[in-house]
């Protein structure tokens, strides 16, 4: 029987969670600045109600085109929690405001799906660097894609064109 408790060398994530805890506080002004650079163009800030609270969040997220007026970010942290019957929300995308309406992908079986469609959108190598719990020596099987983390997510936002 396979270990899983520790994961495959070289599955490691690239960046450990306490760094993201650190830059993400800078990385929301930066990315609303001029100075956003090319990060602009694969960093979005999402800006929503918290569930409890009311109070409005804002966070970066790493995103990818998925179709037309549409992108995806996935995350193994809570704050999607947030989305979930959320009509709308703001998106800034290398300095242009959004509408955008999303779609948290959080059944094991789409998640896996999504997963595959992922990697043969962008290829494996994002999937590796962004924390899927992908093996880096060598090509995902069947079972990596459904053995990604189980608090693994997808969200889709369709943005909406304003008039």
């Amino acid at each position: 029987m396979a270990d899983t408790t520790s994961p495959e060398p070289g599955s490691e994530p690239v960046v450990p969670l306490w760094i993201f805890r650190l830059i993400n506080p800078w990385m929301t002004p930066l990315l609303r600045s001029r100075f956003r650079g090319p990060l602009g163009r694969r960093v979005l800030v999402l800006a929503y109600p918290g569930r409890r609270t009311g109070r409005l969040m804002s966070h970066p997220a790493a995103f990818f085109p998925w179709a037309e007026h549409e992108v995806i970010v996935f995350s193994s942290s809570r704050w999607w929690l947030n989305l979930v019957d959320l009509g709308s929300l703001d998106l800034l995308i290398d300095g242009q405001s959004w509408k955008a309406t999303p779609t948290v992908i959080r059944d094991r079986d789409e998640v896996v799906r999504t997963v595959g469609a992922f990697i043969q959108r962008v290829g494996v190598w994002p999937a590796r660097l962004y924390r899927m719990g992908l093996p880096w020596t060598r090509t995902p099987t069947e079972a990596d894609l459904a053995a990604v983390g189980r608090a693994f997510v997808f969200v889709t936002f369709q943005l909406i064109e304003e008039d």
